[in-house]
């Protein structure tokens, strides 16, 4: 238990984000991490339950059950292994990707995933991703069996041109009623997004591509995965040879997108198959510049 309610300041995380926005009593166990040569931690080992700190989001993870919260100081944490999350409903929140003082989740020379989520109802909020290794991603969801209601929102994922997805929600398996929102992404190899989720989400995401990538890659083909929406997200290409949003579209239901915003790319928004995609307000300028234009018109 925490002594100084005020020490949330401190660190750039606000009392509401900890709270969850929840407005009634919460349960939750609460973990928090920190590294030991940073200036907050003599602080927290005087104001929190020492058996909840701990200096490695590994630890911290190992410890804590479902519905438990994580909370991560800023600084750089090279966990040197995949973070499997398995408990249901846990929330591993950082400062924010708008905070100057940022959690960064390293991958330097990772030959693995930097967090995959096998559980229900998992929030990732708030924390930087740095993935250096092709064929690797950041967070990729439901590697063992499908999983329902995975959110990430506010963070910032880094690929450097060599990491291969920002967020990936899976193939085999489906991560039904996942949300990405608010969140920024920079230079991945494939894709910033990987959408192949039934009733997926991607919202007020601001993304740029390298040199023949993609921004959003939607294609729910495998078990005809429909129901998704794609709007109010900003993508910026490079040059002649980018896509922003690729889609193929299911057997059945619909993906729906509006109010994206794609600018600088070859390819400002490709469809293939079937033809079941709506839209509105979706603005476009390709590789040449110009004015932006309203492809639903």
């Amino acid at each position: 238990m925490i002594k100084n309610r005020n020490i949330a300041l401190d660190a750039g995380i606000s009392p509401s984000k900890i709270a969850g926005g929840i407005g009634f009593h919460d349960p939750r166990e609460t973990r928090y991490v920190c590294g030991s040569s940073s200036d907050a931690y003599s602080f927290l080992r005087e104001n929190v339950d020492n058996s909840m700190l701990f200096t490695t989001i590994t630890t911290a993870l190992a410890a804590s059950d479902d519905f438990d919260r994580i909370i991560v100081y800023p600084g750089d944490y090279d966990e040197g292994a995949v973070l499997n999350i398995t408990q249901q409903g846990l929330q591993l929140i950082g400062p924010g990707n708008q905070n100057q003082h940022q959690a960064m989740i390293l991958g330097s020379a990772a030959s693995h995933h930097l967090v995959t989520v096998n559980a229900h109802n998992v929030l990732i909020q708030g924390l930087g991703f740095t993935q250096t290794t092709d064929t690797y991603s950041a967070i990729i969801s439901s590697t063992t069996a499908s999983y329902h209601k995975l959110t990430v929102r506010d963070c910032r994922f880094d690929g450097y041109g060599a990491g291969e997805y920002g967020v990936h929600t899976g193939t085999t398996y489906d991560t039904p009623d996942i949300v990405v929102e608010d969140c920024r992404f920079h230079s991945w190899q494939t894709a910033a997004i990987y959408a192949n989720a039934t009733r997926g989400v991607y919202r007020r995401n601001l993304i740029h591509t390298v040199a023949a990538k993609i921004g959003i890659d939607y294609v729910p083909t495998t078990g005809n995965r429909p129901g998704s929406f794609i709007y109010e997200n900003y993508i910026l290409g490079v040059n002649s040879t980018d896509v922003g949003i690729a889609m193929v579209a299911p057997s059945a239901g619909t993906v729906h997108l509006s109010n994206n915003y794609v600018v600088g790319a070859a390819t400002t928004i490709e469809q293939f198959a079937n033809g079941q995609y709506s839209g509105t307000e979706n603005y476009t300028s390709d590789a040449s510049g110009g004015a932006l234009i309203d492809i639903d018109s």
